[in-house]
């Protein structure tokens, strides 16, 4: 077993994440998108087909109105744009 990797640790993970906020007189509305890829795996110390996971991808989304006095926020969100499906 030496060298091998940990079981559902990939080898190369990616992420990404950005969000602007407009202001208007009655508030603020901040959008954000977040995206995140993750390579392969496997579930065990062993490499065998049958305990693969394959890459996937993932996008979400988030959105924030907060009132311009501070009394109040609204927060929708949106996770798995797509409907793609991941192995965590």
């Amino acid at each position: 077993l030496r060298g091998g990797a940990l079981p559902n640790a990939p080898k190369h993970k990616f992420a990404l994440a950005a969000n602007y906020t407009w202001d208007f007189d009655p508030g603020s509305l901040t959008l954000s998108l977040s995206y995140a890829w993750r390579e392969k795996t496997y579930g065990a110390v062993f490499k065998r087909w049958y305990y693969e996971a394959p890459s996937w991808d993932q996008v979400d989304a988030r959105m924030l109105w907060r009132d311009s006095g501070g009394r109040y926020e609204v927060i929708g969100y949106v996770k798995n744009i797509f409907d793609d499906v991941g192995y965590d």
